[in-house]
């Protein structure tokens, strides 16, 4: 099927005949008629006077031009068939970079293979105690995991091998449970330790296959003949303020013909010829050198930056305008006119047009007052500055405009000449940028942009040159003799000719263009090395800061776990003394709760607590949280407080005590003692091993309690910030 229909002055790519369908094309021809229609630079009218012309629709024959010319292997080798860390023709830095992420992906592969048994003792364990687990659960992926949680009242129940005596595991072993099989802590020490001796050589191999396979591929490129710019041009720096590229050219010229006796002695080179035509360089001054092309390279990274930044700028300034075409009046779009998103793409390009005027009046300043009045802007029409966006308020040629009922001003054409009409100033933007890769389907007779600001900074200072030779073995020489006498003692006996005004220079291998910061490239060592202790610094400071957040969590936490009862305290070890006779069973101690007075009683309560025991508060135990139907009898009376407060009677709670203590301090402490301690105890099987506590806990039970609501119904920030307010409230405020 043929695209949409195109506008009056465009020319569609091809008429859908067979002949013209692009799959059809080889490599070769499809670049050529993808450079012959002008598929990049088609001219869409995207200059000030974009409302001249229509929108102009996206072409299927222009995308798979498109597609074929800039795809790899024009998008049709499938991606199983894609060799990438052998295609000599993506380059070696390309196999390099496959190469290393292949490696490394089926390497880690095998290593988490070979780590899935630690993963899985490690998941099915319960070692990590509950005040240390993390929110989001990774606790279970490590190996402190593995096993039984040792200060847990069931400890020794849980992790004793339940298999008969004379069968492995034997029943005085201690055991692992995964999915219902046991292992002994002696097997699966055995298992992770094997799992990761078999890591460590995988990791091993990796290296070693990495090595072998990067010289394969260095060879293989070195011997394939594929040439390189890389092969050809050296960088040169150390060079003398006022440096011109007929002087860097005629030096490297001199040293390195090829066609008699150098100054080393090195024999000319059969058949070698200078320079003879421009067609490389497309500069004359290379003709009749050994140097086919000199880049120089000036004090000009602020200039760079904002002509990049300007760059950027006009690319979403030209999307606003043909997002504004193809919603406008008289759109070819299917869908026509949409006034809301014109307008809205109308706020976009006056929102860039002005951030373009900002940049072009910093990229005038940093020119001088004449460079900024030169030449006519192309870009968006605006003002006497080169590229400027400026925003005006002409009537005159908002006539030529739809109304899209946006009351700000657009942005319009305004040439140099006051003696042009707005309709010839229109015509002349058609050439946007002026610089040949914004519109290459033109060909401007202005001064680019680019070049009016290089031209601007011709006498800054030189900070380098990057030298192509024409022939390799010019290069292979220069290597040579500055690799050589680059370092001392060798620099004292540099022959006279490799000195440049006095001086030498300093050369090394040129790297690939596209690895070239050339915003960077005027930062000597000395900023290189600030910039460096500068990002030290900053790391530093994060890690200061990380460890103080990472410091003051683990302190919390040892505060939290010290004021946290042990394994099954809580739940279980307490509910039963104060059950008493009322205890059934563990589902009956787990719908106990230890609850405090209603709010508006809490503190008439607590001030009885405290005349019967100062610094106490009132708490009971009840079901399920009902005040109403509490668990055992308390009266005020069973709370004694012995002369001077040296020694606290009746805080502690003992089978059978009718009635309990319904005071709780956290400031004085008497040592009690589980049920499981009492001798006299009928209670059965179900008993808590005995264990001894302090008077306080009840409290201490009260407040994990009140967390781990938090985290119920709260979520994790509103029980992080409960906790964070706690670590400096009193029980009152609870």
């Amino acid at each position: 099927t043929k695209g949409p229909p195109v506008p009056v002055g465009y020319t569609s790519i091809g008429d859908g005949d067979a002949d013209d369908d692009p799959q059809s094309k080889d490599s070769k021809s499809v670049k050529k008629a993808f450079a012959d229609k002008d598929i990049v630079g088609i001219d869409e009218n995207l200059g000030n006077n974009f409302y001249a012309s229509l929108w102009v629709p996206p072409n299927i024959d222009r995308a798979a031009l498109h597609k074929m010319a800039t795809v790899y292997k024009e998008g049709r080798t499938k991606v199983r068939q894609a060799r990438l860390t052998e295609d000599l023709e993506i380059g070696v830095g390309l196999n390099l970079y496959f190469q290393f992420a292949l490696s490394i992906a089926v390497g880690f592969f095998f290593i988490f293979i070979f780590s899935i048994p630690t993963l899985v003792f490690s998941y099915y364990g319960s070692a990590v105690p509950t005040q240390d687990q993390d929110i989001v659960g990774l606790y279970q992926l490590t190996i402190a995991n593995i096993g039984f949680d040792p200060t847990s009242l069931t400890y020794t129940a849980d992790s004793q091998c339940s298999g008969e005596p004379g069968i492995v595991p034997t029943v005085n072993q201690t055991c692992i449970s995964v999915m219902g099989n046991e292992f002994t802590t002696q097997s699966v020490s055995l298992v992770i330790t094997c799992c990761e001796i078999l890591q460590v050589c995988v990791f091993f191999i990796i290296l070693f296959h990495l090595r072998r396979r990067f010289n394969v591929i260095k060879t293989v490129h070195a011997d394939s003949g594929v040439p390189s710019i890389t092969d050809y041009a050296v960088q040169v720096t150390n060079l003398p303020r006022g440096t011109t590229v007929q002087e860097v050219i005629e030096h490297f010229s001199a040293l390195y013909q090829l066609e008699t006796v150098d100054f080393r002695g090195r024999l000319p080179v059969e058949d070698a010829a200078p320079v003879d035509s421009i067609g490389y360089s497309s500069n004359e001054i290379h003709v009749g050198t050994w140097v086919a092309e000199c880049t120089m390279c000036l004090k000009m990274n602020k200039a760079v930056n904002y002509l990049e930044k300007r760059r950027e700028l006009m690319l979403r300034l030209y999307d606003a305008r043909a997002r504004m075409k193809m919603y406008g009046p008289k759109t070819p779009h299917v869908k026509g006119y949409n006034a809301g998103k014109y307008a809205h793409y109308e706020k976009i390009m006056l929102r860039v047009a002005t951030k373009v005027d900002k940049v072009n009046a910093k990229i005038a300043l940093l020119g001088g007052a004449k460079e900024s009045k030169e030449g006519e802007d192309e870009e968006s029409g605006a003002s006497s500055r080169p590229g400027s966006a400026k925003i005006t308020k002409s009537t005159k040629s908002a006539k030529n405009r739809p109304k899209s009922g946006n009351k700000v001003a657009v942005t319009t054409a305004k040439g140099n000449e006051s003696t042009k009409s707005d309709n010839q100033n229109q015509d002349e933007e058609n050439d946007h940028s002026g610089h040949p890769d914004t519109n290459p389907g033109k060909n401007s007779t202005q001064t680019s942009c680019w070049q009016r600001v290089t031209d601007a900074f011709k006498d800054e200072p030189v900070l380098g040159a990057f030298v192509c030779f024409e022939y390799n073995e010019s290069f292979a020489r220069c290597m040579e003799d500055f690799t050589f006498f680059s370092y001392y003692p060798m620099r004292l006996f540099a022959p006279k000719k490799m000195f440049f005004k006095g001086r030498l220079l300093s050369v090394k291998r040129a790297p690939e263009p596209d690895q070239v910061m050339w915003e960077n490239i005027e930062i000597g060592p000395i900023q290189r090395t600030l910039a460096r202790l500068r990002t030290l610094l900053e790391v530093l400071v994060v890690f200061i800061v990380v460890y103080a957040l990472f410091a003051a969590a683990a302190d919390a936490r040892v505060k939290y776990t010290v004021l946290t009862p042990p394994g099954d305290f809580c739940s279980r070890a307490m509910p039963q003394l104060f059950a008493g006779p009322n205890y059934t069973s563990d589902a009956f101690l787990s719908q106990m709760r230890l609850t405090r007075a209603p709010t508006d009683e809490r503190e008439s309560y607590d001030m009885l607590c405290d005349a019967v025991l100062p610094d106490s508060y009132y708490a009971v135990y009840t079901n399920n949280g009902d005040v109403n139907n509490t668990v055992g009898e308390y009266n005020l009376s069973a709370c004694v407080d012995s002369s001077n407060s040296t020694s606290i009677d009746g805080l502690c709670p003992l089978n059978s005590q009718d009635p309990m203590c319904p005071c709780h301090t956290s400031l004085r402490a008497q040592q009690c003692n589980t049920l499981g301690c009492d001798f006299n105890s009928n209670s059965g099987a179900n008993e808590v091993p005995c264990m001894q506590f302090t008077s306080a806990d009840p409290l201490h039970c009260y407040c994990s309690y009140k967390l781990d609501n938090m985290l119920e119904t709260g979520g994790y920030v509103a029980a992080l910030s409960w906790f964070g307010s706690y670590m400096f409230m009193t029980v009152a405020d609870l």
